[in-house]
């Protein structure tokens, strides 16, 4: 059995074996964990132990910090023992042999049994006793294993009993709380002194001390009072100690009581803090723990930035404020955004709105913040900040922001600033000023004509770019209007900003333009004519006395053959009054052309006295300055030559008899008066019509309150209407008497003969004769009561009287229109002119013809044998000369009475007079070659006389000849007719529509096509003489259009300025034909060959029957074309000179 047991031992070993090392190291771990847990709470006990003993300590008067340290240094001693015992425990544990020990002598159980096992079970020791075999150890080891329990190791442990450490740990830590529960801040100082000796740790004391405000934060320069308040009666007094950061060593001050304090308090004040400084207080045994007081600068504004949103229409751009510029003034609705920097990292920040709230901003890169608003009303900002650590801005500097309003612009008329009659230059010079506080954007002229309810916009400002001032001086061109005569124009000037949505305006008052009536605006321009015409002959008048001290001047020197003191002293003053007469030449030509410049602004100015008055102003410029100059040169000439030789006066005769001159000056005169009396008739006819278009208008207007009148009554406007009306009334009635007037002034003291020269003067008759019968001045008088009464059924039968009269003049005067508009000119008979020219040049040519064989020159008395001859041509020459001068004095009379001559046909006269007298002269002299030089001159002008007054005649439509009128004469009768239809479409604009005038329109769409068309057949059979103006097809293209535009009554204005440069380009195109064609004249003439004589070759018996065909000569000099239908009157001239060889 024992065998068995044995077998099953040693069949069991390494399993017992390792059962038995196993629990041999549980109980090694086990006693481990036991010894650790009893040096923990061995350690804890040494701590509260000892920390009772200080706290006993510190309540007796051995406290002191020797006691302190002694006590602290056996505290860490005594943890520092138990900490290594604890190590010594886990790190350097008994050897397994040892814990077999332990458990054999705690269970007395095993003997030596289990540790021989354990010494067996370490195989790298040898066996003790060699002698031992291997199998008894195996047999001991597996008996150990087998016999040693869980039991035996519990109880083993229960050595190392944790208990009595537990107890004692548990004793002094509630004689610890307990101390605590009655002094916990006793405990807890005790305790940090006792652990922490290094620490400047206040012993405890029964004195508490409340001290405020303990870690403080003080921006930089404020001060701060620290108070403390003790818990009971003190026997000491209580310290502050100040510190620099970081220094154990201060300075101390004693705090004093606070007598505003109703209990026991103490205080002391920090004054104007710089730096950062802690402190602590105490008092007997007592002391605070160690405060600090941070000192920093309170946040401030580094940059303050605006930045101005204005409205689009006052800056497109945002507008940058300088910086740190935090007042402003903006417009009411503008953004402003302000951006605000600061000098410290912020916590937060924003601004304090007045009106309005605070507005706390984003803090954006820890320094910066951006507010936007609008700008409503005037509102004042402040900027708050606070800093990471709370600081804020103390006392912020206040900004205001200044809201305005966009005020209304301001606008004043600087000129003309009144009302004023309509100016006759057609322009109207308006000068404007305007401002605004943020820009004036437009300025608008608003005007009104008539009666008009529409205003009319005319923009004065280039452009709409927004300027604070604009001023503008615009010349307002009132030809455009179409305005009919008395007219009145109401006009004002409007400004206006950009404000948005709706603009600011300012407007001017009302001024008005009166439009003259046709009578007064004629009136004008005859008084115009009249002081020019009136300043001519006073200028005459000097100049005949003038020419009357130099013919006696003249005469002496020419009699007496000196140049005395007298002469000289009497042509030196005149020459210094024609130096003045010069000057006066000058201001007479400067109010001709601005007269003239009137009168081609007024669209109302007849054709025929335009193109007359322009050739008076080239003869005016003629006279005035061409000769004035060159006839003052002469006689300073004479005056330098006269005094070497006083016999050389007759070469500067026509300085001093001045007979061209004045000629000349007469004729100025005398066409000047007949482009007056022709603008009388003009005015007479158009005044007529303008009264008759008045009445109509008046008559419409009285029909239509009578109706309205006759059912509803008339309001308080219509009543002024009504007064108005009446009051026109009463100035046709005016206007017609002074139109008799005119009249009977225009007929006044007329022969007969004028009125059958011309036709006009009988219409003009006429209409003095009818306005003499009617009694038009009381009808208008009537028409005006009936008004006034609101009689206007009797009022209307009466200017239907009226509207009857006026028609009736309008019709007597309808041949002064339609001539004064460019019509045909009237009919004349120049035939007994033309015989008249042509006898002079023939009786001129018998005389030529007798000395033309002669020889050039000889001494009197040298050939006896023809001297008798020259003598008897000489007394016919004469007479030639008288012939010639009577000729000339009846045409220049003719041509005065008469508008159908130009007085350039009488342009071959001038100056023939002197070549007669040097004819008979030379004759006397028997200077013959120039005598025949000079007989061929009078031929050849008294030939051109002939052939001027032909074409003459010819273009008056009187001499029944089918020959048409050259390209240029057509030419000109179509831009004549061109001006009367933008005169017509001028005065119609004005008028309302009706019947009557849509069938005006038709008839001068139809006009229009006429003349279209017959300028279309002149560019085809005139081609050659066309040719340099090209083929006209832009103004053509043009006529075209107007022939349907004319009908339609919304292009008036546009179909009128069309009309005007159609005509504008047609004068261009015949002033071009006109100096082509004197250019072409002076060409010829320089080609001209002078005719040489020769010496007789025949007998003088053979003088007179040359039979050279002269014909060929004499027409061949003449250098324009005269008329096919007066080739039988020339053939019938040169047939009586028997130039043909007695054929």
């Amino acid at each position: 059995m024992h065998n068995e047991n044995l077998n099953l031992l040693l069949k069991n070993y390494q399993q017992l074996r390792d059962q038995l090392q196993q629990t041999l190291n549980s109980y090694k771990y086990g006693r481990q964990l036991r010894v650790v847990m009893s040096c923990a709470f061995w350690a804890l006990v040494s701590f509260f132990m000892l920390l009772l003993i200080f706290m006993l300590a510190e309540r007796t008067p051995i406290q002191s910090e020797a006691v302190r340290w002694v006590l602290a240094l056996v505290l860490y001693w005594l943890l520092l023992w138990w900490l290594l015992h604890a190590f010594r425990a886990i790190l350097h544990p008994p050897p397994d042999t040892g814990l077999a020990v332990e458990i054999e002598a705690t269970t007395g159980k095993f003997k030596s049994g289990l540790s021989s096992a354990i010494e067996f079970c370490d195989s790298a020791r040898p066996a003790a006793d060699n002698r031992t075999s291997e199998t008894m150890r195996r047999i001991t080891i597996a008996q150990a294993a087998e016999q040693l329990q869980s039991e035996d190791i519990k109880h083993s442990l229960k050595a190392f009993s944790r208990r009595r450490s537990a107890f004692t740990m548990l004793f002094f830590m509630i004689l610890t709380a307990l101390w605590y529960f009655l002094s916990p801040v006793e405990v807890m100082t005790g305790a940090g002194r006792l652990l922490f000796p290094l620490r400047p740790i206040q012993p405890w004391s029964t004195l508490e001390i409340l001290v405020e405000p303990e870690h403080a934060l003080v921006a930089m320069g404020e001060s701060l009072e620290i108070s403390a308040r003790p818990s009971r009666q003190i026997s000491e007094p209580i310290v502050l100690e100040l510190f620099a950061p970081d220094k154990t060593e201060g300075s101390r001050v004693e705090m004093y009581p606070d007598a505003t304090a109703s209990e026991s308090r103490f205080v002391y004040t920090l004054n104007s803090l710089q730096e950062s400084v802690d402190y602590r207080v105490t008092c007997e045994k007592f002391s605070t723990m160690r405060y600090s007081i941070k000192v920093m600068p309170r946040p401030q504004v580094k940059t303050l930035q605006l930045t101005l949103f204005q409205p689009a229409y006052i800056a497109t751009q945002p507008i940058r404020l300088p910086e740190n510029t935090g007042d402003t003034t903006v417009l009411a609705g503008s953004r402003v955004k302000i951006e605000v920097t600061a000098d410290q990292n912020l916590a937060s920040g924003g601004l304090i709105l007045n009106p309005g709230a605070t507005q706390t901003c984003d803090i954006v890169s820890r320094n910066r913040f951006t507010y936007e608003f609008a700008v409503a009303t005037s509102t004042t900002f402040s900027i708050f900040l606070e800093n990471e650590m709370g600081l804020r801005n103390e006392k912020p500097v206040s900004y205001t922001i200044a809201a305005t309003t966009d005020n209304p612009p301001t606008i004043e008329l600087l000129k003309p600033a009144q009302d004023v009659p309509f100016p006759t230059s057609r322009r109207l010079d308006i000068k404007v000023a305007a401002r605004d506080d943020y820009g004036v954007k437009a300025t608008i002229l608003f005007y009104k004509v008539g009666d008009r309810d529409s205003l009319i916009p005319q923009n004065l400002k280039p452009n709409f770019k927004p300027v604070t001032e604009f001023e503008v001086e615009f010349p307002w061109m009132l030809d455009t209007l179409a305005l009919q005569p008395g007219t009145k124009v109401s006009y004002f000037v409007q400004a206006e900003d950009a404000c948005q949505p709706q603009p600011n305006v300012a407007t001017t008052p009302t001024y008005f333009i009166n439009m003259p009536s046709m009578y007064d605006m004629y009136r004008g321009e005859e008084m115009s004519q009249g002081e020019v015409n009136q300043k001519l002959e006073e200028f005459m008048e000097n100049q005949k006395m003038r020419r009357e001290a130099l013919m006696k001047a003249y005469e002496q020197i020419k009699h007496e053959e000196k140049l005395d003191f007298e002469a000289s002293q009497a042509i030196e003053k005149a020459i210094e009054q024609g130096e003045k007469s010069q000057q006066e030449a000058e201001d007479i030509l400067e109010a001709f052309k601005k007269m003239q410049e009137n009168m081609e602004n007024n669209p109302l100015s007849s054709p025929e006295a335009l193109e007359r008055m322009q050739k008076v102003s080239e003869l005016l410029n003629e006279v005035l300055d061409d000769d004035t100059k060159r006839m003052m040169e002469q006689l300073r000439e004479s005056l330098k030559d006269l005094k070497i030789d006083p016999k050389d006066i007759e070469k500067y005769e026509e300085a001093f008899k001045m007979e061209e001159y004045l000629k000349g000056l007469d004729r100025t005169i005398d066409l000047l008066t007949q482009v007056r009396e022709q603008q009388k008739l003009n005015s007479l006819a158009l005044a007529i019509e303008d009264l008759l278009r008045r009445q109509e208008q008046i008559a419409s207007e009285t029909a239509a309150l009578k109706e309205k009148l006759a059912n509803e009554g008339l309001s308080a406007e219509e009543e002024s209407q009504l007064k108005d009306l009446a009051d026109q009334q009463e100035k046709i009635g005016q206007e017609l008497e002074q139109l008799q007037k005119q009249s009977e002034e225009i007929t006044k003291d007329r022969k007969q003969d004028d009125f059958q020269q011309n036709p006009l003067l009988e219409d003009v008759k006429n209409i003095r004769d009818r306005m003499q019968k009617e009694n038009y001045q009381q009808r208008s008088e009537d028409i005006k009561k009936d008004m006034q009464k609101k009689d206007l059924d009797s009022a209307q039968q009466n200017q239907q009287n009226m509207l009857k009269f006026l028609e009736s003049l309008k019709k007597d005067s309808e041949q002064i229109c339609r001539q004064c508009s460019g019509g045909a000119p009237p009919q004349i008979d120049l035939s007994a002119f033309i015989r008249r020219a042509l006898q002079v040049s023939h009786d001129q040519e018998m005389l030529y013809r007798e000395i033309s064989e002669l020889p050039e020159q000889f001494m009197r008395g040298q050939r006896p044998e023809i001297e008798g001859l020259i003598d008897q041509v000489s007394v016919l020459q004469v007479l030639v000369k008288q012939q010639g001068s009577e000729l000339g004095d009846d045409l220049e009379q003719y041509v005065r009475s008469s508008f159908a001559v130009d007085p350039a046909a009488l342009e071959p006269l001038r100056g023939t007079q002197p070549l007669f007298a040097a004819i008979v002269k030379n004759l006397e002299d028997r200077a013959l070659s120039s005598s025949r030089e000079d007989q061929l001159e009078i031929i050849r002008r008294f030939n051109q006389l002939a052939i001027e007054l032909m074409k003459a005649q010819d273009q008056s439509g009187s001499s029944g000849s089918a020959n048409p009128m050259d390209a240029l004469q057509q030419f000109k009768d179509l831009t004549r007719r061109q001006l009367s239809l933008y005169q017509q479409m001028m005065q119609r604009q004005m008028s309302p529509q009706s019947q009557q005038t849509m069938e005006q329109l038709q008839r001068m769409a139809m006009e229009q096509r006429m003349v279209r068309e017959a300028l279309e057949k002149l560019m085809r059979e005139s081609r050659q003489q066309m040719n340099s103006l090209g083929r006209l097809d832009d103004v053509i293209d043009d006529m075209k259009d107007l022939e349907t535009e004319i009908l339609d009554p919304e292009m008036r204005r546009k179909v009128a300025e069309k009309q005007k440069s159609i005509y504008d380009r047609m004068l261009r195109a015949q002033k071009a034909i006109k100096d082509r064609d004197e250019e072409s004249e002076e060409r010829k003439a320089r080609q001209a060959e002078i005719i040489k004589q020769q010496q007789p070759d025949k007998p003088l018996g053979e003088i007179g029957s040359d039979t050279r065909d002269l014909s060929r000569d004499f027409l061949g000099d003449l250098k324009e074309e005269f008329p096919e239908a007066y080739k039988p009157m020339l053939n019938d001239y040169f047939k009586s000179l028997n130039i043909y060889g007695g054929n």
